[in-house]
């Protein structure tokens, strides 16, 4: 989490990084405005049984939800999501602004067009939905990592604005099988991107 000089300065900072990365020989940032509205519903036992065999193995400490994000503007749906979550490392920074948290979750993507009435439980008054979350995202891509930032808004919630550093789970996995085949991998030096960018964005708050 941020606060909203923060998110603003980080913003500054993004944006005029992108406009750099257009120079001529260099990996140009691709930059996104996303506006996205997420509601939640707990999975049935219909919906367990559509998960992967691998995932319905995994102990999880709490009920699976179904996320459903839709596209603000148009309410078109752009995805629904099942995640699962494997662990959290969590790195206190003591001398910089932002501490940090490492989290590792599987995703389940469902079609965007299926019908999910048999995979979700109806809400009822003893299981209220929970309350949609309306997202304002900014979102930087670059090679094999992202960074979001977004404002999120909740009905009787004061705004929320997140910071987020992603790597492409396919790129570590086209690298783990390169190991496996014998091949040269580059595994170690995206993670250890990952971490160079997590620092470097860290350093950057006003």
């Amino acid at each position: 989490m941020t606060s909203q000089p923060e998110h603003k300065a980080m913003n500054q900072f993004l944006n005029a990084t992108t406009q750099a990365s257009q120079a001529q020989g260099r990996v140009p940032i691709v930059y996104q405005h996303l506006y996205q509205t997420d509601t939640f519903a707990t999975l049935s036992p219909a919906g367990f049984a559509a998960l992967p065999a691998s995932v319905q193995k995994r102990p999880v400490g709490r009920e699976l939800r179904l996320r459903t994000s839709r596209n603000t503007k148009t309410n078109e749906i752009i995805a629904h999501i099942v995640k699962v979550p494997l662990g959290d490392l969590h790195i206190q920074n003591p001398c910089d602004p932002y501490d940090c948290r490492i989290s590792m979750n599987l995703e389940v993507n469902f079609p965007p067009d299926v019908d999910i009435s048999e995979l979700i439980e109806p809400p009822s008054h003893d299981r209220p939905s929970p309350p949609e979350r309306r997202k304002d995202r900014l979102s930087y891509r670059h090679l094999a990592y992202s960074v979001d930032l977004t404002k999120v808004e909740s009905h009787g919630a004061s705004s929320k604005y997140e910071l987020e550093l992603e790597v492409d789970a396919n790129v570590l996995r086209q690298q783990i099988e390169r190991g496996k085949r014998g091949l040269d991998s580059a595994y170690t030096d995206v993670v250890s991107g990952f971490l160079d960018n997590a620092t470097f964005l860290m350093r950057q708050a006003p």
